[in-house]
C-alpha cells in the first residue's frame, strides 16, 4: 500500500511528489512515515508544513484491522476525518477552495495575554473521531479546554491542540497535548470526561483544534 497515493487519492486537488503530496492552493505539504507494522496493526506519522507556519504540525496516528492493509487504511482515515478536517476549516476561513467539499465548519475566537500583549485568535475545530460505541456523542472538546489553554498559547502563528480520551472497563486514558507538547493538567481534564462515559467495551474520541492568530490592527 502506498500510503501517499491513497492521500493523493482521497484529496484530489494535491499534487504528488516523490516524497510527500502538496496542495498547491493552500501551499502545504504532507509527508508521512511508517512507525510500525505489524499483521494487524500500524502506526503512521504525518508531518505537515506551510512556509507561513513556524513549525510542522504533527499527527500520530495508529489503526487496527483483521490485516496490515485493513490497519493502515484506518490510520489513514483518522488522520483524514481527525487532523485534516481542522485544517479544512482553517483553510476554507482562509478563502481557499476545498474541491468537492462544501462542509460547513464552526469558527469560533478566542484571547490570551501575554507580557501585557493581548492576542486575538481565531478557533478551528476539526471532527470528534469516535471509535466504538457509547450512550451520547461529544460534539466538541473545546468547551473543556478553552479557558486553560488560553495560559498555555505563546506568540506563534498557528497552535494546534490534540485531545485523545479512551476507555476501556477500568482502564481510563486521558491525553491533550498543545504544539504536541502533553499539558498534565488538561490531560486529567479529558481523563475525568472519558471515565464518566457509559460504555460496554472500549470507546476512544479524538479531536483536533487549530488556532490561527490575527494581524494585529
Amino acid at each position: 500500500m502506498n500510503i501517499l497515493s491513497d492521500l493523493h487519492n482521497i484529496f484530489k486537488e494535491s499534487e504528488l511528489r516523490e516524497d510527500s503530496i502538496f496542495f498547491p492552493e493552500w501551499n502545504l505539504t504532507i509527508q508521512t512515515t511508517v512507525d510500525d507494522l505489524r499483521d494487524n496493526a500500524a502506526i503512521l506519522s504525518f508531518y505537515l508544513s506551510n512556509p507561513e507556519w513556524e513549525n510542522a504540525v504533527y499527527e500520530c496516528s495508529v489503526g487496527i484491522g483483521s490485516s496490515q492493509e485493513q490497519a493502515i487504511g484506518m490510520a489513514i482515515g483518522s488522520f483524514v476525518f481527525g487532523m485534516m478536517s481542522a485544517v479544512k476549516a482553517l483553510m476554507k476561513d482562509l478563502g481557499h477552495s476545498l474541491g468537492n467539499c462544501t462542509c460547513e465548519f464552526n469558527v469560533g475566537h478566542l484571547q490570551t495575554s501575554l507580557d501585557n500583549q493581548t492576542y486575538n485568535w481565531r478557533v478551528y475545530e476539526g471532527d470528534v473521531v469516535t471509535i466504538g460505541n457509547k450512550s451520547s456523542e461529544t460534539s466538541s472538546y473545546w468547551n473543556i479546554v478553552k479557558d486553560d489553554v488560553k495560559n498555555q498559547l505563546g506568540n506563534q502563528k498557528i497552535s494546534y491542540i490534540k485531545i485523545y480520551g479512551a476507555k476501556n472497563g477500568d482502564n481510563i486514558t486521558g491525553e491533550c497535548r498543545i504544539n504536541d507538547i502533553a499539558s498534565p493538567e488538561l490531560s486529567k481534564k479529558i481523563a475525568d470526561h472519558a471515565s464518566a462515559w457509559d460504555v460496554e467495551t472500549f470507546v476512544s474520541q479524538k479531536q483536533f483544534i487549530f488556532l490561527r492568530q490575527e494581524d494585529a490592527e
